[in-house]
Formats: structure tokens, C-alpha cells, sequence
């Protein structure tokens, strides 16, 4: 069974995504296909009863595959201890900007600069 994360954007719709656990930022570079996508970096916890995110991070890329080498906020998302990334594989760059503003617009991301 995959594993899915769910955020709401600001205007209230749902996104579902496909998460994936990482122990290492390192561990990213060439794991995903070429294809465009929207993610989100996560600090996943397990709070005895549950599973818990805390939001890091969201962007979006035409290219997955390339995306984690030398990513511009990869200190910031290492320092603030992601563990987990989510995926929702989107080849459309005009939905992918569209839905990453809503998603960014309606939480909060420490490591992200716009939008806040």
C-alpha cells in the first residue's frame, strides 16, 4: 500500500500526494524519473499514537530527476531535519504553479521565501 500525505491549500481544496521516508538529503539525488511534479519536505514523527508532519518545505520542478542536486534550500531543509518527501507528479507547468501557490498561500514553510 503506498503511503499518501494530504495538505489543503488556501483555497480549501485537499491534494494527495505520494510520500516517500529519506534518511539523507543525498538520498534524493537520481531516485525520481524525469517528470514534473510538485513536493513538499516533511519532519514525519510518530507521536505514539499517530504519525505527525511538520511542514518544511514545497516547490515544484519540470524535472524530478535533476531537482535535488544542489537544491538552493537543501541547508535549510537538512537543518530543520526533513525526513520524509511528498509527491504528486504534475507534467503541466501552469497546474503546478497554480496549485504550489495555493498550497503555499494557505500554510506556513520555514524554508520556503515566497508567499509568506
Amino acid at each position: 500500500m503506498k503511503k499518501q500525505f494530504t495538505i489543503a491549500g488556501v483555497s480549501g481544496k485537499k491534494y494527495t500526494f505520494n510520500m516517500y521516508t529519506f534518511d539523507d538529503f543525498d538520498d534524493l539525488q537520481s531516485v525520481f524519473k524525469s517528470r514534473g511534479a510538485i513536493y513538499i519536505f516533511t519532519k514525519r514523527i510518530w507521536n505514539g499514537e499517530k504519525y505527525e508532519h511538520t511542514l518544511i518545505y514545497c516547490g515544484e520542478t519540470g524535472d524530478l530527476s535533476t531537482r535535488f542536486n544542489n537544491h538552493h534550500a537543501e541547508s535549510c531543509i537538512s537543518r530543520k531535519k526533513a525526513n520524509c518527501i511528498s509527491i504528486m507528479a504534475i507534467n503541466d507547468e501552469n497546474q503546478r504553479k497554480q496549485i504550489e501557490t495555493d498550497i503555499l498561500e494557505g500554510n506556513t514553510f520555514p524554508c520556503n521565501t515566497q508567499h509568506q
